[in-house]
């Protein structure tokens, strides 16, 4: 009869590093069999504000041969298979925050894997890698020039994952004279100082917001204004 043994281990940082493991046993005249180390699957990813970037590297598991990795996306409970590859690899999960919509996504890799030893069982094995979350990263784009008298007659900040709480927007001139200011998202810049167009120039903004995750964001830079 076969038996199979199990055992988890509960001290491993599968998310840092890719661990090795080898199975040793001992007959009952104290000869030692070991197995050949089998490697699992290391993932990592980082946030790149609308996309998420996950790396993965190989498997290796005793004598068996690894037949592709497949990665899965979870969301609120639901998993998702997104993508297939039969190596180690990189893969971009885009525009998966394209509404707006703040939520966590979370990511794991399935190596499969078949032995090579034709005197064992040929079914396909499966072996899963940590899992990496990820939540999307509030941010501003704001543009670096505007034509009050031409096209793009507004300056305004566009949030992505941002709120209206804490919201600020000051505009100062190269002399320190603040020429705007609104606590409203919604409202821009006319390029207008007391009712006139102000000069073609170079213009300071401070810009402050809160993200959807309730952090509070600042952003310095330059705005020049063009005919």
């Amino acid at each position: 009869i076969l038996n199979v043994y199990s055992i988890k281990d509960f001290s491993a940082l599968s998310d840092r590093s890719a661990l090795y493991y080898r199975v040793s046993v001992k007959d009952d005249c104290s000869n030692k069999y070991s197995t050949l180390p089998a490697k699992t699957v290391l993932l990592e990813g980082k946030n790149l504000g609308l996309n998420n970037e996950i790396i993965w590297d190989t498997s290796a598991v005793d004598n068996d041969q690894i037949l592709g990795y497949d990665v899965y996306r979870v969301v609120e409970g639901d998993t998702t298979k997104i993508f297939s590859s039969n190596n180690g690899d990189t893969y971009t999960d885009a525009n998966i925050y394209s509404q707006n919509y703040y939520v966590e996504a979370c990511y794991f890799v399935v190596a499969q894997h078949q032995t090579t030893n034709i005197d064992r069982p040929q079914e396909v094995l499966l072996s899963n890698s940590n899992t990496v979350c990820l939540e999307p990263t509030p941010q501003a784009f704001v543009p670096n020039a505007f034509a009050p008298l031409g096209f793009n007659k507004i300056f305004k900040p566009i949030l992505v994952f941002g709120s209206d709480v804490d919201y600020t927007l000051e505009i100062f001139n190269r002399l320190g004279t603040k020429v705007f200011e609104t606590r409203d998202p919604n409202i821009g810049w006319d390029g207008k100082y007391k009712g006139k167009v102000n000069p073609l120039d170079s213009y300071v903004y401070h810009l402050q917001f809160t993200g959807l995750n309730g952090q509070i964001y600042k952003k310095t830079g330059f705005v020049v204004i063009v005919q």
